[in-house]
């Protein structure tokens, strides 16, 4: 079977669906999503925390989060797709004096940003947050209009809506093959070919043997994240989203319960190019002893989290490059040819920002924002040693929340 597109983007995830999402709203043309997998936001993107906050030190990141927020907090109406998301708020607190003193330069930044980061009491967190024990905490900031989603549902909602836009979607259909013909792009499925003159790459941990076909290697390596759910515990949805920075933790309510992670200090990397091309996300395996050291590190402030048994495991594998940022805009020599990855723990947050950017970029010739500095070709030929770009990767991924 023969297709011809105006725009394929290969990747049923939160990224590729709101690329699709973003151009439908445009009137691009035939929008064309297409997927290995037998369903939609079934990988990295359905284990994800789904955090969207706002406080970072990056004025075009910042914005970009304040942008996902405005759009997901409108989308329901707008739409009629709900992306599940919660306006909880979030609160970061400080252990350490050094970290007060970056919350004080976050919270001038935010001020210069245009969002709410306001210092707050342990008598206010304790109002928010029934459960927490302040004696730890030397200072703290909340974010009001922070909050969280569950990431596969909001992928669904932008899914749903690029379909009312006229995308079209199509499951099950592993790429073999991308060539160029003399005027547009050829992507050869085991089941039909489709031609088209521009292509996005948002394939997650499997977006290198995409780039590949371009002879160029996508500057990122997979990186587990491990998250975990506990049983039912009578948390409000309500609860704010809890970060704790000093210990590499985050917390925030799902399912009467509490989701939690860690950013380990030597996190795995996945060479997902040594493992069979049928590998799935859900087949990486869980580490119960980081979680244990998960609920160590946040029980001095939620003594109990350490009461509570776990009712599931969860296991992601994020794109981490070597300096924490995306990687997005056209491949060098094929400026037909755009790549979307490198989420960096920060997928969620930033997807309605990168559907956008890649919409502008695809149909206007550029972003609205100056957005340079994720460049696809920014490391040149470094990303050609695997080791560096491994030792690199796990790295940045270690120091997310260091100072």
């Amino acid at each position: 079977m023969k297709r011809v597109a105006d725009v394929v983007v290969i990747g049923g995830g939160i990224w590729g669906l709101s690329t699709a999402y973003h151009l439908s709203r445009r009137s691009a043309g035939r929008v064309l999503v297409i997927d290995r997998a037998s369903e939609l936001a079934a990988e990295t993107t359905s284990q994800s925390a789904g955090q969207v906050g706002q406080l970072r030190g990056d004025p075009v990141l910042a914005r970009a989060v304040g942008y996902t927020l405005q759009t997901l907090s409108e989308f329901r109406e707008s739409t009629g797709h709900d992306p599940g998301f919660v306006r909880s708020g979030s609160i970061h607190v400080a252990l350490t004096p050094a970290r007060v003193t970056q919350f004080r330069l976050l919270e001038q930044a935010a001020r210069e940003n245009g969002y709410a980061a306001n210092a707050v009491s342990v008598d206010q967190i304790v109002g928010w947050a029934p459960a927490v024990h302040p004696t730890p905490i030397l200072a703290a900031l909340h974010l009001p209009e922070d909050g969280y989603v569950d990431a596969r549902r909001c992928a669904l909602a932008y899914g749903a809506a690029a379909i009312d836009g006229g995308a079209e979607i199509l499951l099950q259909q592993e790429v073999l093959r991308i060539r160029q013909s003399s005027a547009h792009l050829i992507i050869e499925t085991p089941d039909t070919q489709i031609e088209t003159p521009r292509i996005v790459l948002a394939g997650g941990p499997w977006t290198q043997r995409l780039t590949r076909e371009f002879g160029f290697v996508a500057p990122f390596y997979p990186i587990r994240l491990q998250q975990a759910r506990t049983v039912v515990d009578q948390v409000a949805d309500t609860h704010p989203v809890l970060r704790v920075p000093d210990e590499s933790c985050y917390l925030r309510p799902e399912g009467g319960g509490y989701l939690f992670g860690f950013f380990d200090p030597e996190p795995l990397a996945i060479d997902v190019d040594s493992q069979p091309k049928t590998v799935l996300t859900k087949d990486v395996d869980p580490e119960p002893s980081l979680i244990r050291r998960a609920v160590a590190r946040l029980a001095q402030l939620l003594p109990r989290l350490a009461q509570l048994d776990i009712a599931q495991y969860r296991q992601g594998m994020m794109t981490c490059t070597p300096d924490g940022k995306f990687v997005l805009g056209p491949l060098p020599d094929h400026p037909h040819v755009f790549v979307a990855t490198g989420c960096g723990g920060t997928g969620i947050a930033a997807s309605a920002a990168v559907g956008r950017w890649l919409s502008e970029w695809l149909l206007d010739g550029a972003p609205r924002d100056d957005i340079s500095q994720y460049g696809p070709a920014r490391f040149a030929a470094q990303t050609a040693d695997f080791a560096w770009l491994r030792a690199a990767a796990r790295a940045t991924s270690a120091a997310y929340y260091r100072l």
